[in-house]
C-alpha cells in the first residue's frame, strides 16, 4: 500500500497524471487519509475529470470541513465546471443551482486574489441578472459576500480591430449593479449611499457608469421627496451628456409632479434621440399613457399603436397594459385613426420642443473643418451647434439662416455649463 503510494505521489509530482489516477484508484477509498484524497482529486482536476474530482473532494470535505487544500481544490473544481465557461441560455433550475453554490462558496474559501470566491460571487451575479428579471433579492445578498475594498479596480483590456480597449473592473461593475438593484428594490437610501461610496472608490469608469450611478441617486432624491433637487442633478447631466433614457425619467417626473408643459417636452426631447425606436417602445407607451391623462386623444391612439407596432415587428408579447391603453383611448375617439406615421410623430415630437423652448433664428457662421459641429450667430450671441442636431436631410453650410432652440449644454474643455443649438432648421425669409 505504501509502496503504490509513493508511486502514485512520483508520478503527480512528474505531472503524469493519467498514469497516477490508475494507481490512485486502486488504493483510494472514503476512508482514506486527507493528502491521499486531495492527491487524487488534484490528478483527476489536471486530467480534466472534473466530475469525478468534485466527488472525491465533496467526500471528504462531508467528514472534514477544515482541510484548506481540499477545500481550495473543490472551490476551484466548482468554477472550473459551472462559471468557466458561460452558456447562451440558463433555465430557473440551472440559476439556482449557480446560486446555491456561489451561497456555499464561503464555506471553502476567502475572497482574496488566489481564490475563485471573487469569480465565482460575480459570475453569479451577472448570470443571474442576465437571465432571470425576478432575482434582484439573490443579487443582493451576494452583493452582501462581497467586500468591495477587496475588489480589483484594475480594468480588464480586450483587442478589437489591432486596438487595445478597456472594460470596466470588478469593483466598477460591483458599484454599478449594485447601484441599480438597490434602487430597483424601493432602497432609497441604500442606494443613495452606495452611489456616494462608488463615485469615492471608483478610480477610473467605463461604460458611463459614472453617468448612471448619478442618475439612479438623482432618481433616489425624487423618490425620498427631494423632486426638485433630483430635477436639477438630472438636468445636469443630460447638459453634460444627453440620453434619451434620463430625459424619459425627466418626463416622468414631471408628470407626476403634474408639470404639463415641461412633461411633454422632455418626451419629446426623448422620443426624438436617434437611437433605434425598439428601444424606446416603451418611452412610446408612457407617452401615449401621458397624452391619454392631458386629453390628447388623437396623438395618444398613435403613440401607443406605435408602441404595439414596434413589438408586433420584432415579434415581442405585447402587455396587457397597452391593449387596455388602446381600448380606453378608443372610447374617446370619434373614429380609430389607422395613420401612424413616423414623419408626423417626429414633427409633433419637434413642434412640441420648439413650442415650450421657443425659437431663434440666426446664421451659421463657421462649421468645422470636420463637418461635426460649427457655431450659429444670433443677435449678440454666437452658440455652438453639432451637425448631428439639424433636422432633415440637408447638410447645414456656413452662411445658411437657420432657426433653432436653445438647450442647456456643458464645455468639457472650459468644464463649465453653457448653452447650445439644437433642432436646427433651414428657415428662409
Amino acid at each position: 500500500m505504501e509502496k503504490l503510494r509513493n508511486e502514485a505521489k512520483a508520478l503527480k509530482d512528474a505531472k503524469k497524471y493519467p498514469e497516477a489516477i490508475v494507481i490512485y484508484t486502486k488504493i483510494y477509498d472514503s476512508s482514506s487519509d486527507k493528502w491521499l484524497s486531495w492527491e487524487y482529486a488534484y490528478c483527476l482536476k489536471q486530467n480534466k475529470q472534473i466530475d469525478e474530482a468534485i466527488s472525491i473532494c465533496k467526500t471528504f470535505y462531508a467528514t472534514n470541513k477544515t482541510f484548506k487544500y481540499n477545500n481550495d481544490l473543490l472551490a476551484w473544481l466548482l468554477y472550473e465546471k459551472y462559471f468557466k465557461v458561460s452558456q447562451d441560455e440558463y433555465s430557473k433550475k440551472e440559476l439556482d443551482n449557480l446560486y446555491d453554490i456561489a451561497k456555499f462558496i464561503p464555506n471553502l474559501v476567502e475572497q482574496n486574489f488566489n481564490s475563485p470566491y471573487e469569480k465565482i460571487m460575480l459570475s453569479t451575479i451577472k448570470k443571474i441578472h442576465k437571465h432571470s428579471n425576478t432575482s434582484n433579492g439573490k443579487i443582493l445578498e451576494l452583493l452582501s459576500f462581497i467586500k468591495p475594498d477587496l475588489l480589483s479596480n484594475q480594468p480588464g483590456t480586450f483587442k478589437k480591430n489591432n486596438r487595445e480597449s478597456e472594460y470596466q473592473s470588478n469593483k466598477e461593475y460591483y458599484y454599478s449593479i449594485k447601484a441599480k438593484v438597490l434602487y430597483l428594490e424601493h432602497l432609497y437610501n441604500e442606494c443613495i449611499a452606495c452611489c456616494d461610496e462608488a463615485m469615492k472608490a471608483i478610480e477610473s469608469f467605463h461604460h458611463n457608469n459614472d453617468m448612471w450611478i448619478k442618475y439612479r441617486k438623482a432618481l433616489c432624491r425624487d423618490k425620498i421627496g427631494k423632486t426638485e433637487e433630483a430635477i436639477v442633478k438630472l438636468k445636469e447631466l443630460i447638459a453634460e451628456k444627453k440620453h434619451w433614457v434620463i430625459c424619459h425619467s425627466i418626463a416622468k417626473i414631471y408628470d407626476e409632479s403634474n408639470n404639463e408643459m415641461q412633461a411633454l417636452l422632455y418626451f419629446s426631447i426623448a422620443a426624438l434621440d436617434s437611437v433605434a425606436d425598439n428601444m424606446k417602445v416603451t418611452l412610446f407607451q408612457d407617452f401615449a399613457i401621458f397624452l391619454n391623462k392631458i386629453n390628447k386623444f388623437d396623438f395618444a391612439y398613435i403613440h401607443a399603436m406605435y408602441a404595439k407596432k414596434i413589438r408586433e415587428s420584432e415579434v415581442w408579447s405585447i402587455p396587457n397594459e397597452l391593449n387596455h391603453l388602446i381600448d380606453e383611448i378608443l372610447k374617446q375617439l370619434p373614429e380609430e385613426n389607422s395613420e401612424i406615421s413616423k414623419k408626423k410623430l417626429k414633427q409633433y415630437w419637434l413642434d412640441n420642443v420648439r413650442t415650450v423652448s421657443g425659437i431663434e433664428h440666426g446664421k451659421v457662421t463657421n462649421i468645422h473643418r470636420n463637418k461635426k459641429f460649427g457655431f450659429i450667430s444670433s443677435g449678440t450671441k454666437s452658440y455652438y451647434f453639432q451637425m448631428k442636431s439639424a433636422i432633415g436631410k440637408k447638410t447645414i453650410q456656413s452662411n445658411d439662416l437657420v432657426e433653432f432652440t436653445i438647450i442647456d449644454s456643458y464645455d468639457t474643455l472650459k468644464k463649465r455649463a453653457t448653452k447650445e443649438a439644437a433642432y436646427i432648421c433651414l428657415f428662409n425669409k
